[in-house]
């Protein structure tokens, strides 16, 4: 199977993913953002964390 085949396939799998979150959770598209907001700070320290040592 083609890389990109691959990557189109994952990216696919995460949007549907996402979707059902936002739908179960019930949240505005203000919440949404702040909640990506919050989980890019988040992911930026782990990898910050990650590189200090």
């Amino acid at each position: 199977m083609p890389k990109v085949q691959i990557k189109q396939e994952q990216e696919a799998k995460f949007t549907n993913h996402l979707t059902d979150f936002i739908r179960r959770e019930n949240l505005s598209q203000q919440e949404f953002d702040e909640l990506v907001i919050r989980a890019k700070e988040h992911v930026k320290n782990l990898f910050l964390y990650r590189w200090s040592y």
